[in-house]
């Protein structure tokens, strides 16, 4: 007589669920580092976010004040920007940490996370401010810049 012992198969929906997680905040990351990435050089109108032909069409006073609200005023930026790298610095640790910590790990994930979402609410919460504070003619104004930025930003993705 022959005992059949059953293996059970256990779902790794846990494991997928977390990897997928994992996956898709270090693509938000990727992105948000590639784009904070590009101001290395001196402030060319851009800012970040996918909002730079709007902070572009801003007054100049307004550009600076949104630039130093998020912290991309040339003078703030390398502190902005080497907050960010040590987050970096910090989530590479625990990724490759031997042995390996999930807990370390999510908790660097969400620390580097964070700090590219209070960079984009401090960026947002000032242009929105900024054009907040506008007059009516002001605003009239600025719309018209904005689609000017726009048709620039167009005609070059066109050159390219």
């Amino acid at each position: 007589m022959t005992q059949k012992t059953e293996i059970k198969k256990t779902r790794n929906w846990g494991k997928i669920a977390l990897i997928g997680s994992l996956a898709l905040n270090l693509l938000v990351v990727g992105l948000v580092v590639g784009a904070f990435g590009r101001f290395e050089a001196p402030p060319s109108g851009r800012a970040s976010m996918g909002l730079g032909s709007f902070i572009k069409a801003l007054p100049e006073a307004e550009q600076d004040m949104v630039r130093a609200a998020s912290g991309l005023r040339r003078e703030d930026r390398k502190k902005t920007m080497d907050a960010f790298r040590a987050s970096k610095d910090a989530l590479e640790e625990a990724l490759l940490a031997q042995p390996f910590s999930e807990e370390a790990a999510r908790a660097a994930v969400s620390a580097h996370h964070n700090i590219a979402l209070e960079h984009g609410a401090r960026l947002q919460n000032a242009l929105v401010k900024a054009v907040a504070d506008m007059t009516p003619q002001e605003h009239e104004a600025y719309v018209e810049r904005v689609r000017q930025e726009q048709e620039k930003r167009a005609q070059r993705k066109q050159k390219r």
